[in-house]
């Protein structure tokens, strides 16, 4: 294995952290355990841009000073630790450091998976309205139930296209790092992080998406980890680009992203199974963004089911899925969101 240490830095907010965290784990399968010793994992609450600048603010919103690192000099001297002997940076004191937004404290694990304490799990429940924002699902605690929701997801329909063509007001466009200009809103951006507080492609539902509320939380809850979606779905095609996006939703109506997941329903699926048309399936998405924040008093968590199809994400890239689809969901003891939980002050 591997004799070289490593310092991958990503943010919660970084398109990016997928692919960090999943070469940090093969690293850490694969390279040698004197190697592993000398490496960390550095998590912030920074997009992209503030991988490299430390800056401790993404979009509209604001960290406190404590979120701001000097990258530069981090690395210098974490290499003078590892090249010369200097000492080892004090932020580097384990395996793995993170950011928890909200409470805006740094903390440390041995380990990314040491650094969630439990799981919370939420039914989906469903009521006989239609479903939007404004007339929603619930995550219950318990299992969930309802009748069936469905959805469906036609090439022809531009809303989406038509709300990432309009350009924000020209002060939206200073928002954050001026490398990554949010002029635009894009549902890419959303479910990478990169834009944190919009919520159009939530309340823009209608037939092509389905939307969920936890009751109002009495008490802060810190969330950190991966949270996991299970669903049990009856299609009218071979296969679905899906769009899973969850957010803090403040008393004020404000929204905040907590994490997100674009993938085909074949994917979510045991390898080597098919999608089976017109019959039950139980889709499991496992791997969804790791989260690092702590919800308010007040608060719910929202999740959102949609269509993938985007601008930067067309329905008929590779032929798979250029046709319309509907979704069937079913509500039962196997529609769970499951939180991860992390170590409360």
């Amino acid at each position: 294995g591997s004799t070289v240490p490593v310092l991958p830095i990503t943010g919660t907010h970084d398109f990016c952290m997928r692919g960090t965290i999943y070469h940090w784990e093969r690293y850490t399968e694969l390279a040698s355990q004197d190697a592993i010793a000398r490496s960390h994992l550095v998590v912030g609450p920074w997009d992209h841009a503030g991988t490299g600048t430390g800056a401790n603010a993404v979009g509209t919103v604001q960290f406190d000073n404590a979120a701001r690192v000097d990258i530069s000099q981090l690395c210098v001297d974490w290499y003078r630790h590892i090249l010369f002997g200097g000492p080892l940076p004090e932020f580097l004191a384990d395996r793995f450091v993170y950011y928890v937004a909200g409470t805006e404290e740094w903390k440390t694990a041995p380990s990314m998976q040491d650094a969630t304490i439990g799981a919370h799990a939420l039914g989906l429940r469903s009521t006989k309205a239609p479903n939007d924002v404004f007339h929603s699902g619930w995550l219950a605690e318990g299992p969930g139930s309802g009748p069936d929701y469905s959805m469906t997801f036609d090439p022809a329909d531009r809303r989406v296209l038509d709300i990432e063509s309009k350009r924000r007001p020209a002060d939206s466009a200073a928002m954050g790092d001026p490398s990554f200009p949010l002029d635009l809103p894009s549902l890419q951006g959303v479910t990478s992080g990169a834009d944190p507080c919009e919520q159009v492609f939530s309340i823009a539902i209608d037939g092509d998406g389905l939307v969920y509320h936890s009751r109002a939380l009495d008490a802060p809850l810190t969330l950190v980890g991966i949270p996991a979606l299970r669903l049990v779905v009856v299609p009218d095609r071979p296969d679905a680009d899906l769009a899973i996006v969850l957010n803090e939703v403040r008393p004020d109506g404000s929204a905040l992203f907590l994490s997100a997941e674009s993938m085909r329903l074949s994917h979510a699926l045991p390898d080597g199974a098919h999608v089976r048309v017109g019959e039950e399936n139980t889709v499991e998405f496992d791997d969804l963004r790791f989260i690092s924040r702590t919800i308010g008093a007040g608060s719910r968590v929202r999740l959102t089911l949609r269509s993938a199809w985007s601008s930067m994400n067309p329905s008929t890239v590779d032929g798979v899925t250029g046709e319309p689809i509907t979704l069937i969901v079913r509500h039962g003891p196997d529609t769970t969101l499951t939180l991860p939980l992390g170590e409360s002050r």
